[in-house]
């Protein structure tokens, strides 16, 4: 099977479920990261980190000690817009001025 790369998203609640089903069902790697190790999504993260979702400092840490780019940066059900963007700036993904 062909390597697509890393979704990362940002936070595991219960909203974010939906969107981990379809990133893995597209065929990517998730990449998840949230405060709570027992989120909802954790199990379907083929990585997680418990990094805080609404913390830009250390998601931009977090960032920068990848040894890979992902593919795409998000969310869902999260107000985490600013951290989003900053992170997929870091990358040079599509994101909003922060």
């Amino acid at each position: 099977m062909e390597d697509l790369g890393t979704v990362w998203h940002i936070g595991g609640s219960q909203m974010s479920v939906p969107m981990c089903h379809e990133i893995k069902r597209r065929g990517y790697r998730l990449l998840l990261t949230d405060s709570n190790p027992d989120c909802a999504c954790h199990p379907l993260a083929d990585e997680f980190s418990v990094v805080s979702v609404y913390d830009k400092a250390a998601n931009l840490n977090y960032a920068r000690s990848l040894p890979y780019k992902p593919v795409a940066v998000l969310t869902t059900g999260t107000d985490a817009g600013v951290e989003v963007s900053a992170v997929a700036a870091y990358f040079g993904l599509p994101a909003v001025d922060t």
